[in-house]
C-alpha cells in the first residue's frame, strides 16, 4: 500500500492500520541539522508494517519536537502532541475516561541519528502513560 501523508506546518504523519499499537517517529529529519536517514528509516518502516508515524518537515532549529514547551516551539509541540493523541484514540489506544492514560501499552520507536556514537542507534519505549514517551 502507498504511503498517504497528512502534512501539517511542522510533521507529516500516517494513520497506521495493521500494526495501530506501534507509533514510529522521527523528530529531527529535516535539514539543516537532521540525523541523516531518520525520516527515511521510518517511511520504509512504515511502509512494511503499516505502523503509525510521525515525521518532522521542520528543522530542529526551527522547533526542536524532542524538547518541552519553552515558548517559542509551542506551536510544534502542540502540534506533536494533539497528533499523537489523535492517532492513538483512533487506534483506542487512550482511555477516553483519562486521556493521560493509555488503555494498553503501545511501543514508540524514536529514531535518532547519535552522531559518532555508532553503539546508540536505536531507542525503544514501551509506554503506558502518555507521559512515558
Amino acid at each position: 500500500m502507498k504511503n498517504e501523508y497528512i502534512e501539517l506546518n511542522f510533521i507529516k504523519y500516517q494513520c497506521g492500520y495493521a500494526q495501530p499499537q506501534v507509533l514510529i517517529d522521527a523528530v529531527h529529519a529535516a535539514s539543516p541539522k537532521a540525523d541523516t536517514y531518520t525520516g527515511e528509516i521510518v517511511d520504509q518502516v512504515t511502509k512494511a508494517t503499516s505502523c503509525h508515524c510521525i515525521i518532522a518537515i521542520v528543522s530542529r532549529k526551527i522547533a526542536d519536537l524532542n524538547r518541552p514547551c519553552n515558548g517559542r516551539n509551542d506551536p510544534a509541540i502542540k502540534e506533536y502532541r494533539e497528533t499523537l493523541n489523535k492517532l492513538l484514540k483512533g487506534s483506542a489506544l487512550i482511555s477516553l475516561a483519562d486521556e493521560e492514560q493509555v488503555a494498553i501499552p503501545f511501543l514508540h520507536l524514536a529514531i535518532h541519528g547519535m552522531r559518532d556514537i555508532y553503539d546508540l542507534d536505536i531507542e525503544l519505549v514501551l509506554c503506558q502513560s502518555l507521559n512515558d514517551g
